[in-house]
């Protein structure tokens, strides 16, 4: 069990008019036990294990889709618990995350590559910290960590660069697709009966008799619990109600994602310790087959748009070939950059919410009188995106005075069917059942008319949805064959016209 601490006081010039209680009559027809605002991985999994209770919940998304934020957008690395501070919820939470992920994506038919990591220096600092990091570990009771010598590194990675000294080797590290992962929990969730607004943006909320009332621009919910799941907005979310506590800066991330050719470069998730202890590029050998190279956090703002720019391109090539030498930028297919949050404690100072030299090590989760707010969840987010979703079904049960299991609930959301790596005998059965499984839209990645209309069923209603779903547009060409017949086949399937689905094809 978690012990909470109350950090729901609210100074009287922020909250005591908007929480005045003005009695039953304003609860809406749309009343809910717990609304969930946002549709990312916390909101995804906090919605599936609500549905283990017998409870009525509604998942509120201003994006077209869920998984469109920043849950979309990170390194897909499954860390195994080394790396955070010895006492923390993060350290709770992620060591028997990391060993329960594999179970947790074969539940949810989800592709998991349990390749291992391997965090390298090549300075005495970063040995140092290296070193820090195993004691570490072992304290947070992560298994079969290893101490690694260069030449040990080599062996297990031969193009690594010869200016690494040392290393060491975490088992329980791994891979797989956040968006994928999200999707998952999301079909299990609403197939469970949690309703999902999708589009609709929270613009208020108020506190009623017995809950409260959230004002989107589509329509008036009422709940007896919020869980905050808004990522870079969450902070924004429980001001709402509440004074400030924690608020979020955010910092930017460039990324580059190699071709199939790249398969095999790197065999482990690749971290680098620099010697000033800051955070180095990280490589990844993608489940898919491809090498996605990340770089360090830089360019801390207020704001949440991020851009990928060619000096940004050259200095990520740069680091990664300081590490792996034999990076050929040619093999790259795309460039992308990502906004991630990077949560700080505020203090009142003459009038205004200022930021605290407190810092913060583990998770920024604030527990307020009937709303919990996950403000800002960074790494290792992904890992325990599963046990944060428990977390906080365990506080709304708290909130509600108790919930009774439902027996009904299945945990197991079967994997769509993939013509990719199938055999010839395979994918010709199955286009006996479905001639749609035979014609081939996306050629990179093999993906068939059949496939793109059941993500389209599964709730994809855009571009980008069929795309983390699918596969399309992910391959040598990025799209340039496949975009079209994809465009096509969503309009057919929405009823929407060609020039509405094109309009819409970023999320």
């Amino acid at each position: 069990m978690i012990n909470w601490k109350n950090n729901g006081s609210v100074s009287e010039k922020f909250g005591t008019g908007r929480l005045k209680c003005t009695g039953p009559e304003h609860i809406m027809a749309n009343t809910y036990d717990v609304a969930i605002i946002g549709a990312g991985l916390l909101g995804t999994f906090t919605a599936r294990s609500l549905m283990r209770c017998r409870c009525n919940v509604c998942v509120i998304e201003k994006q077209f889709d869920v998984c469109g934020g920043i849950s979309k957008a990170n390194s897909a690395v499954v860390y195994s618990g080394y790396d955070v501070y010895p006492g923390t919820l993060k350290a709770a939470l992620c060591v028997p995350a990391a060993e329960e992920f594999p179970a947790l994506c074969e539940e949810l038919g989800v592709s998991y590559s349990r390749c291992g990591s391997i965090i390298v220096c090549s300075g005495p600092e970063g040995e140092a910290s290296i070193r820090e990091k195993y004691v570490q570990g072992l304290e947070n009771g992560v298994k079969a960590l290893k101490l690694l010598t260069s030449d040990e590194v080599r062996s297990l990675e031969p193009n690594i660069s010869p200016s690494v000294r040392m290393g060491m080797y975490s088992e329980n590290s791994g891979t797989a697709d956040p968006w994928e992962l999200g999707i998952a929990a999301f079909e299990n969730a609403r197939a469970a009966g949690a309703e999902f607004f999708l589009r609709t943006e929270v613009l208020d909320i108020r506190q009623r008799d017995g809950g409260f009332e959230l004002i989107t621009d589509k329509n008036t919910i009422f709940a007896r619990c919020i869980i905050n799941c808004a990522g870079l907005f969450a902070d924004k979310i429980r001001e709402m109600l509440f004074a400030p506590k924690v608020r979020i800066m955010t910092s930017t991330t460039d990324y580059a994602v190699f071709g199939r050719s790249s398969r095999g470069f790197v065999n482990h998730v690749i971290f680098t310790e620099h010697e000033d202890r800051k955070k180095g590029i990280t490589a990844v050998p993608t489940v898919d087959g491809n090498l996605l190279i990340e770089g360090p956090y830089k360019n801390k703002t207020k704001g949440h748009e991020s851009i990928c720019t060619a000096e940004g391109i050259r200095e990520l090539l740069q680091q990664g070939r300081e590490i792996l030498p034999g990076l050929d930028g040619s093999d790259v297919i795309r460039y992308f950059s990502a906004v991630r949050p990077g949560p700080y404690y505020t203090e009142e100072k003459d009038g205004r919410f200022v930021r605290s030299r407190e810092s913060i090590n583990s998770f920024a989760i604030l527990k307020d009188t009937g709303v919990l707010s996950f403000v800002g969840i960074k790494t290792p987010g992904f890992t325990c995106a599963k046990r944060l979703g428990d977390l906080a079904a365990d506080f709304a049960n708290e909130q509600l005075g108790g919930l009774q299991i439902n027996k009904d609930f299945d945990p197991v959301r079967p994997a769509p069917v993939r013509v990719s790596g199938m055999t010839p005998e395979e994918h010709e059965a199955l286009v006996k059942e479905d001639p749609g499984y035979g014609k081939i839209v996306c050629r990179c990645e093999m993906v068939t008319e059949a496939e793109i209309r059941n993500a389209i069923h599964a709730g994809a209603s855009t571009l980008d949805g069929i795309k983390r779903r699918c596969h399309t547009s992910m391959g040598q060409c990025q799209g340039d064959f496949c975009t079209a017949r994809t465009a096509e086949i969503l309009a057919e399937e929405t009823g929407r016209s060609l020039e509405q689905v094109l309009e819409e094809c970023h999320d």
